[in-house]
This record gives structure tokens, C-alpha cells and sequence, in this order.
């Protein structure tokens, strides 16, 4: 009798979690998620030494002196320094959507940057992907890898 309500018991749970587990994988109407976003780095870099303008050695600006004003949120937004990789530390700023920037340096504007950003359907949440970038200002150079750092060469 025992091992008849053993084996009954384990098919029972076995059954049960197997049909909540899919469940749960294919309803995501129980999953609560924040606004996808996307995280940017800019670097503004000499365009005749190479020499970051900001951190370094041969700084020639501080913090004080950025300014990233958002067209679609017509505010200024928030950064923070990227520290993560000590040689090369960069300013970090968060978008929702595509946006354009306006990037200014000790008061003078340095570049707009467009932001075109493209939303995936990846799990229940999906995430937020850079499509591409454009600089409407033809006086800056940017260059652009695969960690979403913007270089401003100025």
C-alpha cells in the first residue's frame, strides 16, 4: 500500500510541476517588466593627439563642462562616468526610445546626435537594441564599436 501511494505521489508531482513550469514558461501575462533601454557610452577624444578631453592625463574639460540635452524628453539628461575599464573611462547615459541628443562641451555644441533604437521580442520582457546612429554636425568625427561607446573627436 505504501509503495502504491509512493509511486502515486511522485507521478503526481512529477505531472504537476512539469505542466506549471511549461505554464509559466509560455504565459508571460504574470511577468512584470520595466521600460526596455538602452545604455550609451560618449568619449570626446583630441582629433589631432588621440588624448581624452575628459579623463586622463591631458584633460582639458571636467565634468561640469558636459551637457547631453534630450530632444524627444526636452530636458537634460542624467550620466554618470563609466569606470568599468580604467584606461578608457567614458560618460554612461540611458535612453528609452530614439532620440536625439544635443552634445555640448564647456558650453559650446559639440554635435547632435540622432539615436535610432529598434525594440526585440526576445523573452516575455524583450529588449531594447541600437539600430544606428547619426551625427548631424559635420565638424565632429564619431566612431562607433560594439560596446555602444560614441567617440566625439572635436
Amino acid at each position: 500500500m505504501l509503495r502504491i501511494l509512493s509511486f502515486f505521489l511522485i507521478g503526481f508531482i512529477i505531472f504537476s510541476c512539469g505542466c506549471k513550469q511549461e505554464e509559466k514558461l509560455n504565459n508571460c501575462a504574470n511577468v512584470k517588466c520595466e521600460s526596455p533601454s538602452i545604455i550609451l557610452r560618449l568619449r570626446f577624444e583630441d582629433s589631432r593627439t588621440g588624448n581624452d578631453l575628459l579623463f586622463g592625463l591631458n584633460k582639458k574639460y571636467g565634468l561640469n563642462d558636459i551637457s547631453i540635452y534630450s530632444s524627444r524628453l526636452k530636458k537634460e539628461v542624467e550620466f554618470k562616468i563609466d569606470g568599468s575599464n580604467v584606461k578608457n573611462s567614458s560618460i554612461l547615459f540611458v535612453s528609452n526610445s530614439s532620440d536625439e541628443f544635443t552634445i555640448s562641451l564647456a558650453k559650446i555644441k559639440v554635435d547632435v546626435l540622432k539615436v535610432e533604437t529598434k525594440y526585440t521580442k526576445s523573452d516575455c520582457c524583450g529588449t531594447l537594441e541600437l539600430a544606428g546612429f547619426a551625427s548631424t554636425n559635420a565638424n565632429s568625427a564619431i566612431a562607433y564599436n560594439n560596446s555602444n561607446i560614441i567617440i566625439i573627436k572635436i
